[in-house]
């Protein structure tokens, strides 16, 4: 809604404001799309460190692409220590969820 300014002035600091509330809330959609906001530095400035925990906040709620996500940054090392053993499990998940991607990486 403040993000895109639907129905009411856009305002990237109230839309920001309100996608933590949710998504400390467990909504998962708000935590996918504020980890997208931090990675590619959209209306923030871009981190990768902060990318990752709302990546791993929505893959603990059970979205696939997160857990890619998330799989992908323990791969390379991207945000957060780089540990193989915890890359194979979130692609695992992801791939089990169907995410064809995922299914790559999962041997």
């Amino acid at each position: 809604m403040y993000l895109n300014g639907d129905d009411v002035k856009a305002d990237s600091k109230q839309a920001i404001t309100w996608l933590k509330v949710s998504a400390q809330q467990n909504n998962v959609q708000a935590a996918y799309h504020l980890a997208a906001m931090s990675e590619r530095g959209i209306s923030v400035t871009q981190n990768d460190q902060e990318a990752f925990q709302w990546y791993l906040k929505a893959a603990e709620l059970g979205h696939a692409k997160a857990q890619y996500k998330v799989a992908n940054a323990y791969r390379t090392g991207t945000g957060v220590q780089q540990d193989q053993m915890l890359a194979a499990k979130w692609f695992n998940k992801s791939a089990t969820q169907g995410n064809f991607i995922a299914q790559i990486y999962v041997k």
